[in-house]
């Protein structure tokens, strides 16, 4: 079977070759327990914002959150201003839409292409923060909703985030040093060998 010559898979690793990987390198065990407490601790009062105000299906949004916050803290989509001001434009684009064109199967599409058309000019891009417009089309909440469940969960989330990071800086910090002094007394304890 003849291929066109794009198409050829003999091609294929040096066409792959052209994309950039990234390799997330693996955390300690310390700072992969603090991250996943500190996740499960956001997460449930992000739950009770999410029941107490009759909008549970808000939590979809809030778990990739989560992630981004206590695992990648240093990405700059889980930084607390693309965080609060990916939520605040999503939620004003997902009602915006709503109210213009009511809500429906079809009111998400445009919503999440503003919403992702405002995040990227303002620099606030947070990818949870896109699924919004959808919960908001499927649940046509009102203009109240931006404020207490929304702004209020994600900032409990940034809030969780900021406390939690730090301690995971510290225990990361920790067993580097840790890792160190044990490399040092392995040295110290290594026989001497002269010179060849």
């Amino acid at each position: 079977m003849r291929f066109p010559e794009r198409f050829n898979p003999r091609h294929l690793p040096r066409r792959i070759a052209r994309f950039r990987v990234i390799i997330v390198r693996r955390a300690s065990w310390k700072f992969a327990l603090v991250a996943s407490i500190g996740a499960m601790i956001a997460i449930l009062g992000a739950v009770a914002i999410g029941e107490w105000s009759g909008h549970p299906l808000l939590l979809a949004t809030f778990g990739p959150t989560g992630v981004l916050i206590f695992g990648f803290p240093q990405v700059p989509f889980a930084q607390p201003r693309n965080v609060l001001g990916g939520y605040l434009i999503a939620g004003l684009c997902g009602l915006a839409v709503c109210a213009l064109l009511g809500s429906g199967p079809w009111a998400p599409i445009p919503a999440v292409g503003l919403a992702m058309f405002l995040m990227m000019l303002s620099q606030t891009v947070h990818p949870p923060a896109a699924g919004l417009p959808i919960v908001i089309a499927m649940t046509d909440p009102g203009w109240a909703f931006l404020g207490f469940p929304v702004m209020a969960g994600a900032l409990l989330m940034v809030l969780a985030g900021l406390l939690f990071n730090r301690l995971g800086r510290q225990a990361e910090r920790q067993e580097r040093s840790t890792r160190r002094g044990r490399r040092a007394r392995a040295a110290a304890k290594a026989p001497l060998r002269p010179p060849p």
